[in-house]
């Protein structure tokens, strides 16, 4: 059961990292904004919840954003995708991680509003969504190497005193099971 759930963690970490590999490519031709809005309004406000993510030239931002309008907006996004030349970045290419208050979100005036961020290299995720397939490589290169003549087929001990049982597991191995 934990190599089945092992070898699913690391088949989904890989594909995590064959995208990563795509985003990163991608980052260098455009930039990509996600945008997600959720607006609760009043009668003379709006309480919302702004989360953007931009991923350019490698590096990948992440940025959230609480705070009330003034105003109610007339229309309200949910969930946008936009695509810009790569050349209009907004961030550098380091780690950064903080929290600001500004007086605006969405270019509309907020009160008490603030904002989350954190920039990364998208190369950081390549190489943690790499760990969990290297470890499942490795295990499978020595599982391979394993001398298998005269060992249990359910858990490897070794079985020339006992050939018609396993000792260690308790299989039932008879020679045709004897590898």
């Amino acid at each position: 059961m934990k190599r089945r759930l092992f070898d699913l963690v690391a088949s989904l970490s890989a594909l995590c990292g064959i995208a990563a590999v795509l985003l990163l490519a991608r980052s260098y031709t455009a930039m990509d904004s996600w945008h997600w809005s959720h607006y609760r309004p009043n009668a003379a406000t709006a309480h919302v919840l702004d989360v953007r993510l931009y991923c350019a030239r490698g590096t990948i931002e992440f940025v959230a954003s609480t705070g009330m309008w003034r105003r109610s907006p007339s229309t309200a996004p949910k969930l946008t995708h936009s695509v810009l030349p790569s050349g209009q970045l907004m961030f550098g290419d380091s780690f950064r991680f903080g929290k600001d208050s500004e007086d605006f979100i969405d270019g509309l005036p907020a009160h008490g509003s603030n904002h989350t961020f954190i920039d990364f290299p998208i190369w950081i995720l390549m190489a943690v969504t790499a760990v969990f397939p290297m470890i499942w490589l490795i295990r499978f290169i020595r599982r391979d190497r394993r001398p298998t003549t005269g060992r249990c087929k359910t858990c490897g001990y070794d079985l020339r005193a006992t050939p018609n049982r396993c000792p260690e597991c308790g299989s039932v191995s008879g020679p045709w099971s004897i590898a």
